[in-house]
């Protein structure tokens, strides 16, 4: 097989899954990772449409008595050029189309709401929780509500009720607390807010502290 052919098949196999990889990165929390991560969860990604699809014209055929098929696992195994563009492209649409419903349907809420990790717990498999650090752990965790943050550097404390929260995978950490009470490092009272919001550099010495 030319290997210009080849990639072009490859690229084209790669579209499915990098058009879902980009919609589930939006919607999911996760690391920064080497370049070699993306090209393989692309790579799986794609496969996984194409299987969805595969899978979806089988019970079409099953239940209508139709004969579609899918083109183009024979089209990437077979020597020859392109000898009907239009079906293959009209079936990398629908891939296209079928590998972002799964994303946004089936992948984002297995891995937003941890699915995974949660039957394996309890199973007893494993203790690990699925967020990236602790940090998302602590506030995804169910009937966080007020919390204590001490800011050590400034000499202040901030109590209030934990609205929304950024993740840590840049070097800024962001709280939006409401109904604020702020004290100094001696716990007096200096003022009061209705929100405040709070932004400091990862690698600060600051404490956070659960209230019930």
């Amino acid at each position: 097989m030319d290997i210009n052919i080849l990639a072009v098949k490859l690229i084209l196999l790669f579209l499915p899954g990098i058009i879902s990889w980009f919609i589930l990165e939006k919607l999911i929390i996760s690391k920064k990772r080497e370049f070699s991560y993306y090209i393989v969860y692309s790579f799986l990604l794609g496969f996984l449409s194409y299987f969805s699809y595969f899978v979806l014209l089988n019970l079409v055929n099953l239940m209508f008595k139709t004969s579609y098929k899918v083109n183009f696992f024979s089209l990437l195994l077979n020597s020859t050029e392109f000898t009907n563009p239009s079906i293959i492209f009209e079936e990398i649409l629908s891939v296209s189309i079928l590998g972002i419903f799964v994303s946004i349907f089936i992948l984002a809420p297995i891995i937003n709401y941890k699915l995974f990790h949660l039957i394996l717990q309890k199973i007893r498999i494993t203790k690990r929780f699925s967020e990236p650090d602790l940090w998302s752990y602590l506030f995804n965790s169910e009937n966080f509500c007020w919390i204590d943050y001490r800011d050590l550097k400034n000499k202040r404390i901030y109590r209030g009720k934990f609205k929304s929260y950024s993740d840590t995978l840049g070097n800024i950490a962001e709280l939006l607390l409401e109904d604020v009470r702020i004290y100094d490092i001696n716990s007096n009272l200096l003022y009061e807010v209705p929100a405040i919001y709070l932004a400091r550099e990862c690698r600060n010495n600051n404490r956070i502290y659960r209230r019930l």
